[in-house]
């Protein structure tokens, strides 16, 4: 669930969207990864993440994307349970 930006003192009206429901059906997490890094992604790598509240999971190295600005890795959760929104972790990958 997203506040949509919505703080105590603010006026809300029926045409407000005070929050919104976040499609919840996979987790993943992100890590900002450098240029120079991408041509090491092009093929799938094992690697683990640790969620620091929950522990250590098994992934695989997923999508490369990028903002305008920045590269982004993201690697999906195989295992939700125990994971919140906003959790952070580490990440490493073999090779």
């Amino acid at each position: 669930m997203d506040d949509g930006g919505i703080a105590p003192g603010m006026n809300i009206t029926p045409a407000s969207y005070a929050f919104k429901i976040l499609e919840t059906g996979s987790f993943w997490f992100e890590v900002e990864i450098g240029q120079e890094d991408i041509p090491f992604f092009s093929q799938p790598k094992s690697g683990e993440v640790e969620i620091f509240e929950v522990g250590k999971q098994q992934v695989s190295s997923g999508m490369v994307f990028a903002d305008g600005k920045r590269f982004f890795l993201r690697v999906e959760l195989p295992n939700k349970e125990g994971i919140l929104l906003g959790m952070r972790g580490e990440v490493g990958f073999e090779g």
